[in-house]
């Protein structure tokens, strides 16, 4: 366990102090935060479907624990939807004006074919 605790320890410093210098720079920090979550997440269900692990905290400590990480889990959950809501939008855009495009392509396209009988 003292592995893990210093390993953590270093993801945090370096997260900490990861330069943000292009948008290269940006998404791998993003994807290494969520890599590090991940791992500690995987670590938590190890846990908890372990009650040899989960008896050495007092009722206190995991009505503590329950607490805290319902505050992470709701911000997490928020930020979530905040960057979906985001990206849909920018998708359904991107989408519209797709159709709109195909659509003014191919009324352009008819109007070249047609003929007109006066």
């Amino acid at each position: 366990m003292s592995d893990w605790i210093q390993e953590v320890e270093e993801e945090k410093n370096k997260i900490k102090g990861w330069p943000l210098t292009d948008r290269l720079s940006i998404v791998s920090k993003l994807a290494f935060m969520n890599g590090t979550m991940a791992a500690s997440v995987t670590g938590w269900n190890s846990w908890l479907a372990s009650p040899l692990v989960m008896e050495q905290l007092t009722e206190d400590q995991l009505k503590e624990l329950v607490t805290e990480f319902e505050k992470l889990a709701l911000a997490f959950l928020e930020l979530d939807l905040k960057y979906t809501k985001v990206v849909s939008a920018k998708q359904k855009e991107t989408k519209a004006k797709k159709a709109t495009a195909v659509k003014e392509k191919e009324e352009k396209s008819f109007k070249e074919k047609a003929t007109y009988v006066a």
